[in-house]
C-alpha cells in the first residue's frame, strides 16, 4: 500500500512537472512572438548573435557603436573599391549602437570562430566613451545579446563579470520571459496611462527593427538626409569624459586577435561638426579630452604593426550630420568613400 501511495504521488508530481514545464514553455514562446516588434533593444544584441547575414565570408568589416553602424555604409565601400580596383569586394557593418569595447573582442572573435575566415581589414572607430561606463552594457549587451558558452568564460576571464552575473546573463538572455521582463513591466504601464502613445511606439520599433536583417544594407542603418542647425550643437549637453580607462585590456585582446590572425585594424576618427569650433567653450574641453581618449588607444596598440591609425581632417560641414553625434546619408557616403580609397592606397592619409 505504501509503495502504490508512493508511486502514485510520484506519478502526480512527474505530471505536474511536466505541464507546468510545457505552460512555460509555451508562455515563453509566445512572449519572444509578442515581443519582437516591442523592444528596442532586443534586435541590437540578435542582429550580431543571431543572423546568418554577419557569418560570411566578407573581405572588409566595419566595427564601432551607432556612429558606425548609421555611418558606415557596406554598399558605398563595395562600389568605390569596384571604381578604385576593377575588382568586387565584399563588406559587412557589424557596429551596432551602444557597442563598447568588450563587444568589439566578443563579436570580432564569434566571427572569427565561426566563419573561419580572416577578412582583410576590420574598420573601427573608437569614441572615449566606449572605455568605460556599466549602463550601454548592462541595459542592451548584458540582457539581449545571447551569448556562446565560451563568451560567458571570457568575460568571467577578463573579469568584466563575476561568475554567477555571467551565468545569468546565459540563462536570461536565452528566456523570453527574463530577456524581456523590464520591458513587459514598462510597456504594461505605458499601455495603461497612453494607449495610443504606447502603440505607436511599437509600430515605430516594429519597422526600425526590420532594419537590422535586411540583406540588401549589409548591417548598415541610414538615418536620412536632414541636417543640423548651427543652433543644434550649442544647445547639446553631451557630457565627454577624459578618465575612462576600465575597458582598456578588452581593447589590447581586439589589437592582438589581429596580429594573430593576420589581418589590418584600421582606426579612424569620427567626424564633428565644424560648429564645434565656433564655440570657444565647447572647444576649450573637447580639444583636450580628444587628443587624451586618442593618446590612450594609441598607448595601447603600441608595437602592434596590425593597428592603423588614420590622419585625417575631423570638423565637417554641419549639412554631412542627422545630429551632434551622428551622420546623415550624405555623410555616410563620403566618410565610406573616404574610408574605401584610404584602404586602397593603403598608406596614404584620408584627402579631403
Amino acid at each position: 500500500m505504501e509503495n502504490n501511495s508512493f508511486t502514485f504521488n510520484f506519478r502526480g508530481f512527474a505530471v505536474g512537472a511536466a505541464v507546468f514545464f510545457l505552460v512555460m514553455l509555451a508562455a515563453n514562446q509566445l512572449i519572444a512572438h509578442l515581443m519582437v516588434d516591442a523592444d528596442a533593444n532586443d534586435n541590437i544584441g540578435l542582429s550580431i548573435s543571431k543572423n546568418p547575414l554577419v557569418y560570411n565570408n566578407y573581405d572588409y568589416l566595419f566595427i564601432g557603436d551607432s556612429r558606425t553602424h548609421q555611418g558606415v555604409d557596406p554598399r558605398v565601400f563595395m562600389r568605390e573599391m569596384k571604381s578604385l580596383t576593377g575588382h568586387e569586394v565584399t563588406a559587412y557593418n557589424l557596429g551596432r549602437p551602444a557597442m563598447q569595447a568588450p563587444f568589439y573582442y566578443l563579436v570580432t572573435k564569434d566571427y572569427l570562430n565561426v566563419t573561419g575566415y580572416k577578412p582583410k581589414a576590420i574598420i573601427a572607430n573608437i569614441s572615449f566613451y566606449m572605455l568605460g561606463g556599466t549602463k550601454w552594457l548592462e541595459d542592451i549587451y548584458l540582457g539581449y545579446y545571447k551569448p556562446k558558452p565560451w563568451q560567458v568564460v571570457d568575460v568571467v576571464k577578463h573579469r568584466l563579470l563575476r561568475p554567477h552575473r555571467a551565468l545569468q546573463w546565459y540563462v536570461r538572455s536565452y528566456v523570453p520571459m527574463l530577456r524581456f521582463r523590464k520591458r513587459i513591466k514598462s510597456l504594461y504601464w505605458g499601455l495603461l496611462t497612453n494607449f495610443d502613445g504606447a502603440m505607436r511606439g511599437i509600430r515605430a520599433i516594429g519597422k526600425n527593427n526590420k532594419k537590422y536583417y535586411d540583406p540588401e544594407t549589409f548591417g548598415y542603418m541610414s538615418r536620412g538626409f536632414s541636417h543640423i542647425e548651427d543652433e543644434d550643437v550649442p544647445k547639446s549637453n553631451h557630457v565627454f569624459g577624459a578618465g575612462y580607462s576600465i575597458y582598456k585590456h578588452y581593447f589590447k585582446d581586439f589589437f592582438k586577435l589581429a596580429r594573430d590572425k593576420g589581418y589590418k585594424v584600421i582606426i579612424y576618427d569620427f567626424p564633428w561638426p565644424d560648429i564645434w569650433l565656433k564655440n570657444k567653450e565647447k572647444q576649450k574641453r573637447f580639444g583636450p579630452i580628444h587628443a587624451h581618449w586618442k593618446k590612450i588607444i594609441k598607448e595601447i596598440a603600441e608595437g602592434n604593426p596590425n593597428v592603423i591609425f588614420l590622419d585625417h581632417d575631423i570638423y565637417w560641414p554641419k549639412e554631412n550630420f542627422v545630429d551632434p553625434l551622428h551622420l546623415n546619408q550624405n555623410g555616410a557616403e563620403k566618410l565610406t568613400t573616404q574610408l574605401a580609397r584610404f584602404v586602397h592606397q593603403q598608406t596614404e592619409p584620408i584627402q579631403n
